[in-house]
C-alpha cells in the first residue's frame, strides 16, 4: 500500500459519499440513553473534542446540552459533512467540521483533549498507524474512546457481507487484541468491553509527569 493510499482513503470515501444520503433511516440510531452514557463517560465541557469518523453526526445529539471548547466533526465523507452541518451548525458550541483521513489528519501534536471514535475502526486500513497518529495530536492525559453500540459479531456480519468489496475487510478485532495494541503504543487501558451487545474500549495516555518518570 503507498503512502498516497494511506493519506486519504478515496475508495472508502465515495462509498460513505454515495450511502450518506438515507443512511439514518439504513442505520439502526442508539437509543437517546445511550448515546448520553457514551458522552458522560468523559468530562468534554471546556475540551477540545475530536470526533473521527462522525458521519452524519450521530453523537451531536447528545452534545447539544455539553459546553465542549471545539467539538471537530471529523469523516473521509464530504456528503455525510454536509449533512452533518446542515443539522447542527449552530447548535453545538465550536463545532468544527474536518474531511480527513485518521491516518493523516492534518491537527497538530498534543491540541486534543478527547478522541472519540464511534462506529469506524473497523475501517481504518492501517490500525495502528491511525492510533499511532491518535496519539499524536492527543494532549498528555488525553483521552480515547472506541465504540460500537452492537457487538462485535453484528459488526462483522454486516461489514463481511456488505455490496460493497472495499467494506468485506472492514472486521472489528477481538477487544483484548485492540487492547494489546493501544498498549504498544503508550495507551493506558483501564476499560473494555466485547460482549453481544457491546463493543468499547477506553484508553488514555499517561500524564507528563509519567511519561517523564
Amino acid at each position: 500500500m503507498s503512502l498516497d493510499d494511506l493519506e486519504f482513503d478515496h475508495a472508502r470515501a465515495a462509498v460513505f459519499d454515495s450511502l450518506a444520503d438515507g443512511w439514518d433511516e439504513r442505520v439502526a440510531r442508539p437509543s437517546t440513553e445511550a448515546l448520553s452514557q457514551l458522552i458522560d463517560l468523559i468530562e468534554i465541557n471546556g475540551k477540545v473534542v475530536l470526533d473521527i469518523g462522525s458521519g452524519t453526526g450521530v453523537l451531536l445529539s447528545a452534545v447539544t446540552s455539553k459546553s465542549p471548547a471545539k467539538w471537530i466533526a471529523c469523516d473521509l465523507s464530504q456528503r455525510m459533512l454536509e449533512i452533518l452541518r446542515e443539522r447542527y451548525e449552530g447548535k453545538i458550541a465550536g463545532l468544527e467540521i474536518l474531511k480527513a483521513d485518521a491516518h493523516c489528519l492534518p491537527l497538530c501534536d498534543d491540541s486534543i483533549d478527547v478522541v472519540l471514535c464511534n462506529g469506524v475502526y473497523p475501517h481504518f486500513r492501517d490500525k495502528r498507524r491511525a492510533l499511532l497518529e491518535i496519539r499524536r495530536v492527543l494532549r498528555p492525559s488525553g483521552a480515547l474512546i472506541i465504540n460500537h453500540f452492537v457487538g462485535r459479531d453484528t459488526v462483522n456480519r454486516i461489514h463481511g457481507s456488505s455490496q460493497n468489496e472495499v467494506l468485506r475487510v472492514d472486521l472489528l478485532p477481538p477487544a483484548c487484541e485492540l487492547v494489546e495494541l493501544l498498549r504498544s503504543i503508550g495507551f493506558v487501558v483501564p476499560s473494555q468491553t466485547d460482549t453481544s451487545d457491546l463493543y468499547r474500549v477506553v484508553a488514555s495516555l499517561p500524564s507528563e509527569e509519567l511519561d517523564q518518570w
